[in-house]
Protein backbone atom coordinates (compact mmCIF):
# COMPACT_ATOMS: atom_id res chain seq x y z
CA UNK A 1 0.00 0.00 0.00
CA UNK A 2 1.30 3.31 -0.83
CA UNK A 3 1.19 6.43 1.56
CA UNK A 4 0.84 9.54 0.55
CA UNK A 5 3.51 11.91 2.66
CA UNK A 6 2.61 16.17 2.96
CA UNK A 7 6.24 17.55 3.98
CA UNK A 8 5.99 20.61 6.20
CA UNK A 9 8.09 23.52 5.20
CA UNK A 10 10.27 24.72 8.14
CA UNK A 11 8.97 22.42 10.99
CA UNK A 12 11.71 20.96 12.98
CA UNK A 13 11.61 17.39 14.71
CA UNK A 14 10.72 17.30 18.12
CA UNK A 15 13.29 14.60 18.44
CA UNK A 16 16.01 15.34 16.09
CA UNK A 17 15.51 18.80 16.03
CA UNK A 18 16.26 18.48 12.21
CA UNK A 19 14.66 20.66 9.91
CA UNK A 20 12.24 19.90 7.10
CA UNK A 21 12.03 15.98 7.81
CA UNK A 22 8.51 16.32 9.39
CA UNK A 23 5.38 14.35 6.68
CA UNK A 24 2.19 14.11 7.21
CA UNK A 25 0.15 10.99 6.63
CA UNK A 26 -3.17 9.27 6.93
CA UNK A 27 -3.21 5.41 7.85
CA UNK A 28 -6.50 3.66 9.16
CA UNK A 29 -8.11 7.42 10.06
CA UNK A 30 -5.49 8.23 12.01
CA UNK A 31 -2.79 11.35 10.88
CA UNK A 32 0.34 10.67 11.65
CA UNK A 33 3.57 12.73 11.75
CA UNK A 34 6.76 11.52 11.20
CA UNK A 35 10.69 12.27 10.65
CA UNK A 36 12.12 10.76 7.44
CA UNK A 37 15.62 11.19 9.38
CA UNK A 38 14.94 9.58 12.81
CA UNK A 39 11.84 7.46 12.77
CA UNK A 40 10.07 9.68 15.29
CA UNK A 41 5.93 9.25 14.59
CA UNK A 42 3.34 10.55 16.31
CA UNK A 43 -0.23 9.67 16.04
CA UNK A 44 -3.65 11.67 16.78
CA UNK A 45 -6.75 10.91 16.26
CA UNK A 46 -8.24 12.13 12.53
CA UNK A 47 -11.87 13.29 14.51
CA UNK A 48 -9.49 14.86 17.52
CA UNK A 49 -7.45 16.85 15.60
CA UNK A 50 -10.22 18.50 13.62
CA UNK A 51 -11.82 19.77 16.55
CA UNK A 52 -8.33 21.55 18.54
CA UNK A 53 -7.41 22.61 14.63
CA UNK A 54 -7.12 26.32 15.84
CA UNK A 55 -8.18 27.21 11.70
CA UNK A 56 -11.26 25.11 12.39
CA UNK A 57 -12.93 27.38 15.16
CA UNK A 58 -16.72 27.11 15.04
CA UNK A 59 -18.58 30.84 14.19
CA UNK A 60 -20.32 31.13 17.32
CA UNK A 61 -17.16 31.61 19.26
CA UNK A 62 -16.40 35.09 20.18
CA UNK A 63 -13.31 36.63 19.47
CA UNK A 64 -11.07 37.66 22.01
CA UNK A 65 -11.93 41.19 22.36
CA UNK A 66 -15.19 42.16 21.52
CA UNK A 67 -16.65 45.89 21.21
CA UNK A 68 -18.92 48.29 19.54
CA UNK A 69 -17.45 50.61 17.07
CA UNK A 70 -18.21 54.00 15.76
CA UNK A 71 -17.38 55.18 11.88
CA UNK A 72 -16.90 58.70 12.32
CA UNK A 73 -16.96 61.15 9.16
CA UNK A 74 -14.22 63.07 9.45
CA UNK A 75 -15.14 65.60 7.01
CA UNK A 76 -18.33 66.27 9.40
CA UNK A 77 -18.23 68.34 12.34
Amino acid sequence: MTVLRRFIAGARCPRCEALDTLALAERDGQRICECVDCGFSDAQDRAAGDATDPRNRGLGEPAAATGIIRIIDPRSD
